[in-house]
């Protein structure tokens, strides 16, 4: 009798800590899905197309004017960082709607989209900050480089970065 109980022991601390392990790793922030997407090259450049999609608004809501007016530029600035490989902030601007982010392709709606003249080759990182209003805003990071041809909209996973570099 005591072995079975024993044994009974053994099986519930194991199932409790298999448990706990299942539970870490199915909920580990992986970081965001972002829709991106390049076009429209140019003799040195070429176009990124980032898809805002609403759950990313209603996370963090853009704060509003007196007539009720969204300050999306205020939001994007604080949102989302676009570096150059030397560190320095590439200005970002907004469009209603974009041809190459396809909503088909979107889990969500798209509300708008982002969009930046790049340096073909030249390496830059993408930071999305998801929720500002927490003690310590997490910040997640997609590092690439700007392709030379166009390429489609791809959902990329922005991971989490570990450390505050700023």
């Amino acid at each position: 009798m005591r072995g079975v109980i024993i044994l009974a022991a053994v099986i519930v601390v194991v199932g409790a800590v298999l448990h706990t392990v299942y539970l870490d790793v199915l909920y580990r922030d992986e970081g965001p899905d972002v829709l991106v997407a390049f076009g429209v090259p140019a003799k040195e450049t070429i176009q990124m197309h980032v898809g805002i999609r609403s759950g990313m608004l209603r996370q963090d809501p853009p704060r509003m004017a007196r007539k009720g007016k969204k300050l999306l530029r205020e939001w994007i600035g604080e949102h989302f960082v676009l570096r150059d490989k030397s560190g320095e902030r590439v200005q970002m601007g907004r469009l209603g709607t974009s041809a190459m982010i396809n909503e088909s392709r979107a889990s969500s709606a798209v509300e708008f989209s982002l969009t930046a003249d790049l340096k073909k080759g030249e390496e830059y990182t993408l930071d999305y900050i998801r929720v500002l209003s927490t003690v310590k805003p997490k910040r997640y990071r997609y590092a690439f480089t700007a392709p030379s041809e166009a390429e489609a909209v791809w959902h990329k996973r922005f991971p989490p970065v570990e450390e505050e570099d700023e």
